[in-house]
């Protein structure tokens, strides 16, 4: 009798270990996909980078396509947890839809190539006025189609926006050694005992020339993706006006003062005050830029009443000789302010 108990408790203990064997997996199985679905929903959703091309090895791959294959979460959700594309047509590898007007991409493309083989600059606005020129109806006249179609057509064409290449410009140890010497010694000047310490920041001002150019600097132009040299034509720096801008160091601005390209005291400088608002002053100069008289002419109209108004001040400048003549520094002196 003892025998046969023996016999039959070791089949159930062999089915008991068993059993308690398969609900041990199954419970490992469940905690390790909801740590999968935590750890999922943990992540920072990353995106991939707009403009730029991604490289995947074929291990990413794989790895990508089996973790979507265990059906945890959507395909969308697994391409974001991968900064993968999520759109289906940055996926696919036919041809696409067809394109709408041939002729008119056509004439477009030439258009820009030759803009381009000139070294012109070309904007996105240049491309679709091109387009509606040739047909009024192309899109419907909608602002929204023609960005749409015309960034599908510069992605067809390997075409990008770009920006002109140019020599990167660095200030030496020098100069930065000789500006650090100046801000020291200025502000030193506003302490207790020193020369500048009466003078409050709305009567410190900074005076500086500067060029208004006729046309805009370029600063993007459509151009081949990967082109080593992008280059953009410019117009002559002839064709500016100069203006004599002041400001305090409070934020108040000065009357600004224009210097246009004529002859001192003729017709066209003669008929600036009728034409110039208020508190805007002008002259004329054969180059449009500012010269001894000119820069005399803006102490008396722009300087002179400022100053006139009381208490010390103090008018920086920079090294432009027209600053450092002895007329000037002289009549600076007279209304009080220090240079």
């Amino acid at each position: 009798m003892e025998h046969q108990q023996k016999m039959i408790q070791q089949p159930l203990d062999a089915q008991a270990q068993t059993q308690a064997q398969v609900l041990a997996n199954q419970q490992a199985q469940q905690e390790n996909e909801l740590k999968e679905q935590q750890d999922m929903q943990a992540a920072p959703s990353l995106s991939p980078s707009k403009g730029k091309k991604r490289y995947y090895s074929a291990k990413k791959k794989l790895s990508v396509v089996m973790e979507h294959k265990k059906g945890a979460c959507s395909a969308y959700a697994t391409a974001k947890r991968h900064a993968v594309s999520k759109r289906p047509s940055k996926l696919t590898e036919n041809d696409g839809p067809e394109v709408a007007d041939p002729a008119l991409e056509a004439a477009v493309l030439e258009y820009c190539g030759t803009l381009r083989d000139s070294d012109i600059a070309v904007s996105t606005n240049m491309l679709i006025v091109k387009a509606l020129s040739i047909d009024p109806t192309f899109c419907g006249g909608m602002r929204k189609r023609l960005f749409t179609w015309l960034y599908k057509l510069m992605e067809r064409h390997t075409l990008c926006m770009r920006r002109p290449t140019r020599q990167g410009q660095k200030k030496s140890n020098h100069l930065t050694q000789v500006m650090n010497d100046f801000v020291g010694n200025l502000s030193g000047r506003f302490l207790p005992f020193g020369t500048l310490e009466d003078v409050p920041m709305d009567r410190v001002v900074n005076m500086d020339e500067t060029p208004e150019y006729f046309e805009r600097k370029v600063h993007t132009t459509i151009s081949q993706k990967g082109a080593t040299t992008v280059s953009a034509r410019v117009c002559s720096t002839h064709n500016r006006v100069s203006v004599c801008l002041a400001v305090t160091a409070t934020g108040t601005k000065l009357p600004p003062y224009v210097v246009f390209k004529g002859v001192p005291g003729a017709r066209i400088d003669a008929s600036l005050e009728k034409i110039l608002p208020a508190n805007v002053f002008a002259c004329c100069q054969i180059n449009a830029w500012p010269d001894d008289p000119t820069t005399e002419e803006w102490m008396k109209k722009v300087w002179q009443p400022f100053a006139g108004e009381g208490g010390p001040s103090l008018l920086l400048l920079d090294d432009y000789k027209c600053h450092k003549q002895p007329k000037f520094t002289r009549e600076v002196a007279n209304l009080g302010s220090e240079l």
